[in-house]
């Protein structure tokens, strides 16, 4: 793989629109006439990566758009992972756009497709007749309770997130 471009070089070569959080191509005289009549002035063109993210070549390799906005705005590539807060992976506003751990990212996580009860962390057991609530801590599983009242299980699953430090856009669809 190449090294990383610089965040001076993608400059040279991308202009990032912080509104829109877009990309558009340069004017760059090494690529030629043709390139600069072709690609100069327009937004990139992206393709998508495995995990559904934007992604677009930069001297033919093929990069995270969210992680090339990230290093043009701030001037430093990021190992740690970034989130989009709102769960949009191609809404790359860098307002969008915060560097976090893999446990900061679990913890702003979509509804999963397999949930029924619309809200994480909670379900119902048939057999008891109960709904459940849990949630996880980074270590381990906690249960929260189990209660008659679905509103009693969601409002003990919520207070569970403030105290372990969930993003508020947690479980959101």
């Amino acid at each position: 793989m190449k090294p990383l471009p610089s965040p001076a070089y993608l400059h040279k070569r991308l202009r990032y629109v912080p509104s829109t959080g877009k990309l558009y191509w340069k004017h760059y005289p090494p690529h030629g006439v043709s390139w600069n009549a072709r690609c100069a002035g327009k937004e990139v063109c992206c393709t998508f990566n495995s995990n559904g993210y934007p992604c677009l070549k930069i001297d033919r390799v093929k990069r995270p758009m969210h992680r090339i906005i990230w290093a043009m705005v701030t001037g430093r590539w990021t190992v740690k992972p970034l989130d989009h807060q709102d769960h949009d992976k191609s809404n790359n506003r860098i307002r969008n756009l915060r560097v976090t751990t893999h446990l900061g990212n679990v913890r702003n996580q979509k509804l999963n497709v397999a949930n029924t009860s619309g809200v994480s962390g909670v379900v119902w057991h048939a057999r008891d007749q109960r709904w459940f609530a849990r949630i996880g801590n980074g270590k381990e599983v906690i249960h929260l309770g189990s209660y008659v009242r679905f509103e009693d299980a969601v409002a003990r699953r919520r207070r569970a997130e403030v105290k372990y430090g969930y993003h508020e856009n947690h479980g959101s669809s």
